[in-house]
């Protein structure tokens, strides 16, 4: 049986809220939030397989709000208009297709200095690449490895700065969203559901993810890790739970007031990937990008390979490049490129974005 997103919230309140006659900071409830806007536009120019080559607009825009009840206490939630389905018919232009508004997170959290709890829908972070990766098309084969939205509970613990720099572990146990939470608006996406399985899919927390980040590594300013592992249980018959690790770092460094250096390398490894027993894939990341003032230039390649257990080994490539500049106005514009072989098939792609946040 699920077990429904409300009792995480109540949970996480009971033990949030402070005693009765605590003293209260008068200023609270606080509310903050942002709405991030962006605007892109894909050419697929080129390609070996025809029904690979068309143009695609969309929009994304994404809505969060977070009220702070006490200096700890919070309840956060964001909200996603994007495409939430694929064409109907490949190969042909897409303008503003199969948009639809979904919650991404809503959450009750209780943050101090030294640890954080949290409960509710979340995506649970493993990895960083398919997130923080640079350019326009940085992120993009990566993101084969994030994980859906889920609901289920977390919390983490956070050392003390000191000279070997500042480490936090987390732990989160989760399910797949199977609930009326996972339906979206304005366009009906296919809703994940208990009874079609697969890895995550179980209705109950039969999920773990642990995971272990650290920033400043060896008091080495601008230095950070990743490691994590994860077990997605699989109720499916015959099917075995996906377990997945993950290895990245990267490393930010202020050359001058106006000159900077990002580069990221990351590694993934699944067993019984998508659930199917003994089948293996891998990926790695390697990005780097130069920033001066307000412009940048961004380097990134991405490798998958998928190994069926007595099957054929298939393998996927990425290579981006890309350009950005953000006006004095806060207006983003990012022009890219990306190569992508998968399975022998070149595809080349011509991108452009324009991004716009706002914070209140």
């Amino acid at each position: 049986m699920s077990i429904k997103p409300v009792v995480f919230a109540v949970t996480i309140a009971v033990f949030a809220f402070p005693a009765v006659g605590a003293e209260q900071t008068p200023s609270y409830p606080k509310i903050s939030g942002s709405v991030a806007f962006e605007l892109e536009n894909n050419a697929n120019y080129n390609s070996d397989d025809a029904t690979n080559e068309f143009n695609s607009l969309s929009t994304k825009i994404e809505p969060a709000i977070g009220i702070r009840f006490t200096p700890q206490f919070s309840v956060n939630t964001t909200l996603t208009f994007e495409p939430v389905q694929d064409p109907a018919f490949p190969g042909e232009d897409r303008f503003f297709d199969n948009q639809g508004l979904i919650l991404s997170v809503l959450t009750a959290n209780y943050d101090t200095d030294r640890f954080s709890l949290y409960g509710g829908k979340f995506g649970p972070y493993f990895g960083t690449a398919w997130d923080i990766s640079p350019g326009l098309f940085g992120a993009d084969l990566a993101k084969g490895y994030e994980l859906g939205k889920s609901i289920g509970l977390g919390g983490s613990v956070t050392t003390q700065k000191t000279r070997f720099g500042t480490h936090a572990l987390s732990v989160d146990t989760f399910f797949l969203d199977s609930t009326r939470l996972s339906e979206t608006a304005f366009t009906r996406a296919v809703r994940t559901r208990e009874r079609d399985g697969g890895p995550g899919n179980t209705g109950d927390l039969g999920s773990v993810l642990v995971g272990l980040n650290g920033q400043n590594l060896g008091g080495l300013k601008g230095l950070n890790y990743h490691l994590s592992y994860l077990s997605l249980g699989n109720e499916t018959a015959a099917a075995s739970d996906e377990s997945r690790i993950g290895v990245g770092a990267n490393y930010q460094l202020n050359l001058t007031d106006k000159w900077g250096l990002f580069g990221l390398v990351e590694y993934v490894n699944i067993d019984n990937a998508d659930g199917t027993n003994d089948q293996d894939r891998y990926y790695l990341t390697g990005a780097a990008q130069v920033s001066y003032d307000a412009w940048n230039i961004a380097l990134s390649y991405t490798d998958k390979e998928t190994e069926p257990s007595g099957g054929t080994t298939t393998n996927e490539a990425q290579f981006k490049v890309s350009a950005g500049y953000v006006f004095g106005f806060g207006l983003g514009l990012d022009l890219g490129w990306t190569t992508v072989r998968n399975d022998g098939i070149d595809t080349d792609t011509f991108g452009t974005k324009l991004s716009y946040t706002i914070e209140f």
